[in-house]
């Protein structure tokens, strides 16, 4: 419901600078991602140690906890990246018309970075 909601309303602006796209994506959807990952990775953990005999498994709980860790970290990063890329993409062309005032080469890596990266 909430994504139906923000795709109707994509070119609202908040305080003129932001859409209420992007503030939703960076402050909800971020948190419920991260959510999300813990609890796939406590689900995981937590049957892996219930299912898995043998005296090493904390070390195997270690490196999957780790793994994990750097799965998520490597995820939001790309989320932050894209989110930047976006924010600078719709001021630039959709709040204000930058665009043709915008070098060709510049443009295409603004939309490199939002959309194909």
């Amino acid at each position: 419901a909430t994504f139906l909601f923000l795709e109707a309303n994509i070119q609202v602006v908040i305080r003129g600078r932001l859409r209420l796209y992007n503030a939703v994506d960076l402050a909800f959807l971020t948190l419920f991602y991260h959510v999300l990952f813990a609890r796939m990775c406590a689900a995981v953990e937590g049957s892996r140690t219930k299912t898995t005999p043998g005296k090493d498994v904390g070390r195997r709980r270690d490196w999957n906890s780790e793994a994990a860790s750097f799965l998520l970290l490597l995820f939001q990063t790309g989320r932050v990246m894209h989110i930047t890329a976006d924010s600078i993409h719709t001021y630039a062309t959709e709040i204000h018309n930058y665009k043709p005032q915008l070098p060709p080469d510049l443009y295409e890596l603004i939309y490199f970075l939002d959309e194909d990266l």
